[in-house]
């Protein structure tokens, strides 16, 4: 299955994850294997781009929390970025806005993100 993601280095500790258009049960496994495996690799600083994705569903929002949650207890830092409508209504009903921090600008997030970074060298994908 075509994933249509990309995960690409935006800075030496800053890794980005541009979400496909749909995010649902029949793609949510494969997404967060490669985010897993990208992080088992060392990568534990994301922005999670979310501008491409129309479509997210429940298991989406369970993907996001598996990799938060994995990069929180390694000692990284996700933040999502330009979330679609239909994406920030769902994180807005689950109360998800809550946990993660949210950007509409994807150099503010990666700002923010680089500022938690503990050091410049820091392995990333």
């Amino acid at each position: 299955m075509d994933l249509s993601t990309a995960t690409s280095q935006l800075t030496n500790t800053v890794s980005l994850f541009t979400m496909p258009e749909k995010v649902v049960l029949k793609n949510a496994d494969l997404i967060r294997g490669q985010l897993m495996a990208e992080i088992e690799r060392g990568a534990l600083h994301w922005t999670i781009d979310l501008r491409l994705t129309q479509r997210m569903d429940f298991s989406g929002l369970v993907v996001l929390i598996a990799v938060w949650k994995r990069v929180e207890k390694l000692g990284g830092t996700m933040v999502l970025v330009e979330p679609t409508s239909a994406v920030k209504a769902l994180l807005e009903s689950s109360r998800l806005y809550e946990l993660f921090e949210v950007y509409e600008d994807i150099n503010a997030a990666t700002e923010y993100v680089k500022r938690q970074s503990p050091r410049d060298g820091a392995r990333s994908c």
